[in-house]
């Protein structure tokens, strides 16, 4: 019989076979392993060892509960083997003996190397002569011994458990303090490990005082000794032989370069786990198994040349925080994924796994499939009394389906922990395809629903659908529907723990559990198609070499719909994966799915994250995998505000988090950590500035400084509503002196090397200060002065609690010089300052009340260049103001301001009519105030029929809510309702009657003539607001850029988050413009930032009313579209003013069929090429057909609309191009029309065609 040690008290007996127990890697991991798995169970290890041995080894062995054999006779070999439960042969390179005929017994096979390239190599036979093939290396996977298995062999057989070192001979590393810079290597000097090439590789590294210190012994040592000679560098190299003090070793390297042989045989590499628990930087050549243990610039550093590899360490080398940033990460890295007590745990496992059954013949999956094809592998090759003796084995395994008594036999349940309350198991098998993981907290609303999407699936019905909950203390009763569900259903398991943990926490226990192939998230708020996860395993079972698959989804507002019945008018499209895109953005979606096996190799996700530990994740797998997209919706998203990506801005934090923990921002590393000063007025607002205090507490960057100075304030100290922190520096004043006393009191106190202002009704973002420094800090950076992008926070105080009512993008603009002698477009919380550039004559003027930072950044751009940095880092708050006071205070400072800085002015006439304009404006804002008169009139052009009239009014009053607006209604003079309407409402003197003869633009024209204010804002035939605060945004943008037309955006009318009107045209200059009508994703770079543009269409337009007559307005003679890119375009050739876009406001349509499909006739497409040069309507077909961004779904009505012609036209101007050799242009063209016919089988051959000679 064989042992259970769950039913008896005698050990397992496990004897390892090796050819020899050496002083090496193998050797020390087979120790390690007995060390751990004796304390960890009841398991006993022997060892032996085929050849002589050292000393010392067996010395080590037996200390740590290991007993070796030193070449036993034959008899006792056959004693000790008939006396083991299980056989673990080491393996590096076939040795006869396992080809002896010897009794059966459950079979380990430990691969100690890569298995890649003789004499190493890693064949069939020795896999199939396995029951159990355990690998040290994820890459040995990727074999053809491994990958010829079949699948469900392949998954039950292949093990992966690194050949791990004990880092108890380790840790803890002292660093021995030395005057030289010490490059490490340990290993065997030998062929397929020993690079020849490294004592010429490395005497070309530029370092002073440099060492290369080599440990270990081997066949090639002389030869490397006597290079050295050769080169007259041996005074630069230490060839130590081999060592034992290996914390001493390790305390003096200061990099562990590593540069292998291109053929070598390494795997688990001892040493470089050692190396990286160590924390020391590691630099290595993308080779053998060590490939997959470094992830680059996380790790450790992969290079691909000689050249790459001197680089590497010179940069190390005058780099000490990243050497500090990638050892600690080694270290981090190596503690969670190897070492021998992890390798132990495992192993015992498997162990207890391969002797579940107490059958005295050991039923070992597919062993008679292995031992008959090990059999046609000795008759193929001539040796028929070994193919013999594998025939007489087979007649010993049961004829039964052994790997199913096997199966069954393995099956455990989950076991109640101390953070666990309560199991629902009903799984029935050991194996799935895939594993749905449910986390639920607070969702018993979408819960059922969730749990019905997947029971829907077509692979639960297989049976091969495992859906694996985890209710992480939730304190709704999601458990009772579990309940429910779980018992009618089999598959299910479900665990509920007794407190809360985080999304990714639960995700990492479900992983832990489940029993899936593939794994996959089924978010309990989406849904999927009925058989999408089966085509996403389908694609994970035919493409062996991808990790990850994903699909498309479609995109509802609403919840409770379901993929087959759903209002969803738009979707996320992800296109053909490619690891830039994926650097990017997040582009897997919402519902991937992954292989299980993946978890093994890189750990799992990263549990400080709120919602973006699985864009960490998937970069993590995209350094050593390919993923593929699946080009189907497969599933349908809920996109909630409530959700957790849209909380808060956690998400935006956690994103700029990931790309700087995988370096994709490219930030240079600091060559130090300066000092930064914060300096921060504060005046009675204790709460808000301890949210400021917060902030910068939070900062990633911890080397600062925070100057509070209490303006006068209630006197305050550290401890009492203040956070409690050394670096805070607290002065209270005795009075009141305004901010600019305040901030250049902290100037003249501050010591840091940078300077950053911060108020105390503002925060910074987590990465604010540290992108600034490294930003400054960069070779080569020359500029004293940072800025950053801004968010605006529109708050209020509502019963002691800051309230806020919108968050928006503001002042991300690149640095203009004279555009500062105009306004201000950067707050002073965006910037942080070199030291230098402050002194007794560049501070804040201590006599303005305001306008103070604008007058110190005019003086600092006239000597230096600001660096902008494109990414949102802070928050600055606004808070209702008396308007017209702080209008006073404005003109008064700007006026004084223009006047002390005219002399740099000069004759510019550009700039003093801006400035003059400026002053204009706000001289009418304060006569309108005081008049009470309307700043704006916002003109209806009322063809609407009374019910829409209706609606316009009520949305309009809705959210209008900028003072003092005039609205025009332009009706038509037979439509009475409507006049009507009118005549009973505030807006009863304020109606045009319209002739229903009168053309689109006259009636414009007539209706700014009747205007009495100084802006007029257009919004056309039923199209309304849908956004607080939608005026304000764009007469601010308007005035502040002194624009001639500034638009904003029309979206989706029922889910009010596409773009359906983009409303204009963009980068003449460059010949590209982007459609006006199609439907853009609503985060598409294009449009989600305020922008300069060359025209703007008809939706929602402000313009200046005396430059609307100035300019004629419309002309009449085009249609309307055209009219308004003809006025946009002589606004900015004829009057020298810009056009914005300003996507902070937007509207959208009374009903979807009331949306417009505008496209440019022919004629008036020749008259404005005329007008405007050939070049301007250059691939016009974009303006009104798909522009290959994103897929334009049927608007509503569930029918696709007729784009034959656009088609035709596609097709006649890619053909065109491709004649001209203009095969790209043809190419992006041809792509953008498949995403309106991806089944046309001529089109698909065009692009094929086209792609070739792309390629080619």
């Amino acid at each position: 019989m064989i042992p259970d040690n769950r039913n008896n008290n005698r050990p397992i007996k496990v004897l390892h076979i090796t050819d020899q127990l050496s002083k090496g890697g193998a050797g020390r991991a087979l120790i390690g392993v007995a060390k751990y798995s004796g304390q960890m169970g009841n398991f006993q290890h022997e060892c032996i060892s085929l050849q002589p041995t050292f000393d010392g080894v067996i010395a080590e062995g037996v200390a740590e509960g290991l007993k070796v054999h030193i070449a036993p006779e034959a008899d006792n070999f056959l004693k000790l083997y008939k006396n083991a439960d299980i056989i673990q042969w080491h393996w590096w390179q076939d040795f006869p003996l396992m080809h002896t005929n010897l009794p059966r017994k459950p079979t380990i096979v430990w691969c100690a190397v890569s298995g890649e390239y003789p004499p190493n190599e890693l064949t069939r036979e020795v896999v199939d002569f396995a029951d159990a093939m355990v690998i040290t290396n994820p890459m040995t996977r990727d074999l053809e011994a491994i990958r010829s298995l079949p699948e469900t062999e392949r998954q039950r057989k292949v093990k992966l458990i690194f050949e791990s070192a004990d880092f108890d001979r380790i840790l803890p590393v002292k660093r021995f303090p030395h005057d030289t810079f010490n490059i490490g290597w340990i290993g065997t000097i030998c062929p397929g490990k020993y690079n020849t090439r490294y004592v010429e590789m490395s005497r070309k590294i530029d370092i002073p005082n440099v060492r290369f210190q080599v440990c270990g012994d081997g066949p090639l040592r002389e030869a490397a000794i006597e290079e050295t000679v050769r080169l007259g560098v041996q005074d630069r190299f230490d060839f130590l032989g081999y060592c034992d003090d290996m914390r001493r070793i390790f305390g003096q390297f200061d990099v562990y370069g590593f540069p292998l042989d291109e053929k070598t045989f390494a795997g688990g590499e001892l040493n470089l786990q050692e190396a990286m628990v160590a924390a020391l930087p590691i630099v290595i050549f993308p080779y053998g198994g060590p490939k997959r243990m470094i992830l680059h610039n996380y790790n450790g550093l992969v290079v691909y040349s000689e050249r790459e590899y001197k680089e590497a360490i010179e940069y190390l080398y005058h780099h000490l925080e990243e050497r500090e940033r990638l050892g600690n990460n080694a270290k981090e890295y190596a503690l969670r994924e190897f070492g021998a007590e992890n390798a132990a745990r495992k192993f015992n496992q498997l162990y207890s796994e391969m002797l579940s059954n107490e059958n005295e013949t050991i039923r070992i999956p597919g062993m008679k499939d292995s031992l008959n094809r090990l059999a046609d592998y000795h008759r193929k090759r001539g040796n028929l009394e070994k193919a013999f003796e594998y025939e007489r084995k087979v007649t010993g395994v049961e004829s039964e389906d052994r790997s199913k008594a096997n199966d069954q036999g393995t099956l455990q349940p989950v076991a109640l922990t101390d953070d666990i309350e309560k199991i629902i198991d009903t799984r029935s098998r050991p194996e799935y395809k895939v594993t749905a993981i449910v986390s639920t907290y607070a969702s018993e609303d979408l819960f059922e629903g969730c749990l019905s999407d997947l029971y829907d699936q077509t692979l639960y019905r297989k049976g091969e659908l495992e859906i694996v909950v985890i209710d992480a203390a939730s304190p709704q009763d999601e458990w009772s529907i579990v309940e429910r569900f779980a018992s009618a259903n089999e598959h299910v398991l479900a665990v509920r723990t007794k407190q809360r943990e985080s999304l990714y926490a639960a995700w990492n226990r479900a992983i832990k559990l489940a029993r899936g192939k593939y794994l996959t998230n089924a978010n309990t708020d989406d849904r999927h198609r009925r058989d999408a996860l089966e085509i996403l395993a389908k694609v994970l079972d035919e493409q062996m070499h991808v990790a990850l698959a994903y699909g498309d989804v479609l995109i509802t507002t609403k919840q409770g719909e379901t993929f087959e019945n759903n209002t969803a008018q738009r979707s996320f499209e992800w296109g053909e994966y490619s690891r830039k895109m994926l650097e990017q953005r997040c582009c897997m979606g919402p519902q991937p799915m992954w292989k299980h096996s993946i978890h093994d190799e890189l750990g799992y996700f990263d549990e400080r994250y709120v919602s973006a530990g699985d864009y960490d994740f998937w970069l993590r797998i995209s350094l050593r995998y390919p993923m593929y997209h699946v080009d189907e919706k497969l599933g349908l998203y809920l996109d909630s505000p409530e959700s957790l990506e849209h909380k808060g801005f956690t998400g935006e934090y956690e994103r700029i988090d990931v790309l700087n923990s995988h370096h994709l921002r490219k930030m240079p590393a600091l060559t130090g950590k300066p000092l930064v000063s914060v300096i921060i007025p504060t005046y009675e607002r204790k709460q808000l500035l301890n949210q400021a205090l917060e902030s910068l507490i939070d900062q990633t960057y911890d080397n600062w400084e925070a100057l509070v100075i209490n303006d006068g304030g209630e006197p305050l100290q550290l401890g009492d509503g203040i956070p409690d922190d050394e670096r805070i520096k607290l002065t209270n004043l005795s009075e009141n002196h305004e901010r600019s006393y305040c901030r250049n009191s902290g100037i003249r106190s501050a010591k840091g090397q940078y300077i950053a202002f911060l108020d105390d009704d503002d925060i910074f973002y987590r990465h604010h200060l540290e992108l600034a420094v490294r930003t400054l800090e960069s070779p080569g950076e020359r500029r004293k002065v940072f800025y950053s992008a801004s968010h605006q926070s529109i708050s209020k105080m509502e019963n002691g609690e800051l309230v806020v009512e919108e968050l928006k993008r503001v002042y991300g603009e690149k640095f203009d010089r004279q555009r500062f002698l105009v306004n201000n477009y950067i707050p002073i919380h965006a910037l942080v300052f070199n030291r230098e550039v402050f002194s007794e004559d560049m501070l804040f003027d201590e006599e303005m009340n305001c306008l103070e930072d604008f007058d110190l950044l005019i003086r600092l751009t006239r000597k230096y260049d600001f660096r902008f940095l494109n990414l949102i880092t802070h928050e600055f708050r606004t808070f209702p103001v008396d308007e017209r006071k702080q209008i006073e205070a404005h003109k008064e400072n700007y006026q004084k301001l223009y006047h002390r800085y005219r002399d740099i002015v000069g004759d510019d006439w550009e700039v003093s009519w801006k400035q003059q304009n400026w002053i204009r404006t706000l001289d009418m804002q304060l006569f309108r105030m005081s008049m009470n008169l309307p700043v704006c009139t916002v003109i209806i052009l009322g063809n609407h029929g009374h019910d829409e009239l209706v609606m316009t009014v009520n949305e309009l009053s809705k959210y209008t809510d900028y003072p003092k607006v005039n609205l025009i209604f332009s009706v038509p003079e037979d439509d009475h309702a409507s006049l009507q309407l009118l005549d009973q409402t505030n807006w009863k003197d304020n109606i045009i009657p319209v002739s229903s003869t009168l053309k689109y633009a006259s009636v414009l024209w007539n209706a700014a003539k009747e205007a009495g204010s100084p802006l007029l804002l257009f919004l056309d035939s039923r199209c309304v607001p849908c956004k607080n605060n939608w005026l304000s945004e764009l007469i601010d943008l308007h005035n502040r850029e002194n624009a001639g037309l500034t638009a904003g955006l029309i979206v989706e009318p029922s889910t009010k988050a596409i773009i359906r009107n983009a409303s204009f045209a963009l980068n003449r200059q460059n010949k590209k413009i982007c459609g006006l009508y199609p439907r853009f994703p609503f985060y598409h770079p294009v449009i989600s930032r305020i922008g300069n543009v060359d025209a703007v269409g008809a939706g929602m337009v402000l313009v200046g009313r005396d430059d609307f007559l100035k300019a004629g307005g419309l002309d009449p003679t085009l249609s309307k579209m055209a009219s308004w890119i003809d006025l946009s375009v002589r606004m900015k050739d004829n009057l020298q003013r810009n056009v914005f876009l300003n996507p902070n406001s937007f509207g959208t349509y009374l009903h979807p069929d009331a949306v417009p499909v505008n496209k440019i006739p022919d004629e008036d497409q020749d008259e404005l090429k005329g007008r405007w040069g050939e070049d301007f309507l250059k691939n016009e077909e974009w303006w009104f057909v798909k522009d290959g961004f994103c897929r334009d779904d049927s608007p509503g009505n569930g029918t696709e609309p007729d784009y034959g012609e656009a088609y035709d036209s596609m097709i006649t101007r890619a053909d065109k191009l491709k004649s001209q050799n203009r095969m790209e242009e043809s190419l992006m063209i041809l792509r953008a029309a498949k995403r309106v016919y991806p089944d046309d089988r001529s089109l698909i051959a065009k692009i094929e065609e086209i792609s070739g000679a792309v390629i080619g």
